[in-house]
This record gives structure tokens, sequence and C-alpha cells, in this order.
């Protein structure tokens, strides 16, 4: 997955960067496909409330060792199957654990009723959020500068 991103700061090996890109294409022209309205003469673009990704300021790596200076407008990347892990801690696995615990909780104790079930559930998702946020101080990983679009 390729991004565009405004460069903010640099401290030492990262690279903070501000995204602030339309949800359907690169600013680069009016699409349509985004739900972006076109500027004067279908040079500008003005993306609407609905086609934006408000700024998002995340840090990078610069693998490639770029001479990067705040303001610069970069590409990075994220590997997809980096984006499907994250995708699948974050939404999936907190679900999974709920219903995990929601049956178990029936199967173990057999005489506990639906309160106690979705209880032990909300319990389940607490806890698969918690081990998310251990797994993620444990170990970051950047997206990574790929090229620089314009100084």
């Amino acid at each position: 997955m390729t991004e565009q991103g405004i460069v903010e700061k640099i401290e030492g090996g990262l690279v903070w960067i501000t995204s602030e890109q339309c949800a359907g294409c690169q600013h680069e022209a009016h699409c349509g496909a985004c739900g972006s309205s076109p500027g004067p003469a279908n040079v500008a673009h003005h993306p609407t409330i609905f086609a934006t990704r408000g700024g998002l300021s995340f840090a990078a790596t610069n693998p490639r060792s770029f001479e990067l200076k705040r303001g610069d407008r970069i590409e990075y990347s994220i590997a997809p199957g980096k984006a499907v892990k994250a995708g699948f801690l974050i939404l999936i696995a907190p679900l999974l654990v709920f219903f995990l615990f929601y049956f178990l909780t029936g199967r173990l104790w057999p005489a506990s009723g639906e309160s106690a079930r979705v209880l032990a559930g909300v319990g389940g998702i607490a806890l698969g959020f918690a081990l998310n946020f251990a797994l993620k101080r444990k170990k970051t990983e950047y997206p990574e500068i790929t090229r620089i679009i314009r100084k």
C-alpha cells in the first residue's frame, strides 16, 4: 500500500509525516471516484468532507537515507502483509475473543445467564485490546519512505 504525505519533522532515524490525502486518489486532479469536485478549469482538486482523511501524523523510517527537510512531499509504503495483520489484530481478534469467552462461560458455568456470558465476552474484548496494546509496545513497525515526490 503506497500513500503520500508531507514531512513535518525529523527525529533521529524517524521521520514524522502528516497525511492529508483524499481517500480515493492522490490529490492530482478531479477523478470523480472519491467524491471530490473540480476547481477552476478542472485543475484544482477540492475533496469534500466525505473524501478526505484528516491530518493523520505518524512516524516512518527512511531506509534509503533520502535528504529530507520539513515540507517535502514524499511517498511511503506499508507492506500489504503488515496492513492485513494490523487490521486482523485490531478488528477481528477482539471479536473472536468475545465469542470464545462467551461460549466458554456457557460451557464452564452452565448455570450462568445470558448477562454473565455477555459480560465475560466484553471482558474478552478488553483482554484482546490489552494484548494488542502490549504487542504494539513490544515491537513497532513503521512505514518506509520510498521516494521524494517534490521538494
